[in-house]
């Protein structure tokens, strides 16, 4: 049920954002796995207004993202460089990877 429910949600939050990456000509703005979500885009501005416009929608049904189990991870070819991404007036931890039903993943 709870997949059901976020998964309109965040439909109904990302609807106007052109944010994302595209893929074979779609614009992928998240992916969803389990019970998480990965909001993917190539630009540090673009994932933080993904983030702004799901967070808005999340207040308006009484949610709130969990600051302390949310984490930012920046993979590009060039190597990377800090991501200063905000929720509500706090930065979100930036990790090197990420680890996933005990595997890590980077």
């Amino acid at each position: 049920m709870f997949n059901i429910y976020i998964q309109y949600l965040i439909e109904e939050a990302l609807g106007n954002v052109e944010d994302g990456v595209k893929v074979d000509g779609v614009v992928v703005k998240y992916v969803r796995f389990a019970n998480d979500q990965a909001m993917v885009t190539n630009s540090n501005a673009g994932l933080q207004r993904i983030l702004d416009a799901l967070n808005t929608t999340l207040v308006e049904y009484g949610m709130k993202i969990n600051i302390k189990r949310t984490k930012v991870m920046r993979m590009c070819k060039t190597g990377g460089k800090n991501v200063k991404i905000m929720i509500v007036g706090s930065r979100v931890e930036q990790v090197r990877q990420i680890t996933y039903l005990l595997k890590c993943n980077h």
